[in-house]
């Protein structure tokens, strides 16, 4: 987590230095790679490497979605996430709040072991559920149309098994068109 809060920090000192001016065209969309990391609990999931995309809805409002897959020795893991960007002054660049909603599904590699804790041992060794999300994050557009975005949101999962908090973290590298 340290780690995320020095990655976030360069991003903003980046945004000052770096953004790109304003020029005749300006971004409508990216595409995106990304990677997303979640803690849930004393539960952490896969890396999960997806892509993306964010469009823009005016010059405040932007939506996109994900879908990333990942795996370790013991889960894989689906991710899933459509969102809502609201940037306070202006479209792709500076800090914003993001919120969304997101689908995950963790699948044991071994079906021999339950996915624990926190989750109910009687799912077996596949768990799946849906959580609403709200975050921070700051983007930059460097480089004529490269964009660089590190997000971190906390979600709330919508199963009444699951009763903890998630964090969700996202870094993307996007291309606008």
């Amino acid at each position: 987590m340290k780690n995320l809060i020095s990655l976030f920090l360069i991003l903003l000192c980046a945004n000052v230095g770096f953004t790109q001016e304003d020029s005749n065209s300006p971004p409508e969309i990216f595409i995106y790679g990304n990677f997303n990391y979640s803690y849930l609990d004393d539960f952490e999931a896969p890396l999960a490497f997806g892509i993306g995309t964010e469009a823009k809805l005016n010059e405040k409002f932007s939506i996109g979605g994900s879908f990333n897959y990942g795996t370790s020795n013991l889960y894989r893991r689906t991710f899933v996430n459509p969102t809502v960007k609201f940037y306070p002054k202006k479209i792709f660049k500076g800090f914003f709040i993001t919120s969304g909603a997101s689908y995950t599904q963790l699948k044991s590699k071994n079906d021999l072991i339950p996915l624990g804790y926190p989750f109910d041992r009687d799912r077996g060794s596949e768990v799946s559920f849906f959580s609403l999300n709200v975050g921070l994050g700051v983007s930059t557009v460097v480089k004529d149309r490269w964009s660089i975005a590190l997000s971190v949101a906390l979600a709330r999962s919508l199963d009444i098994d699951l009763d903890s908090a998630l964090v969700e973290s996202n870094f993307t590298v996007g291309y606008a068109f």
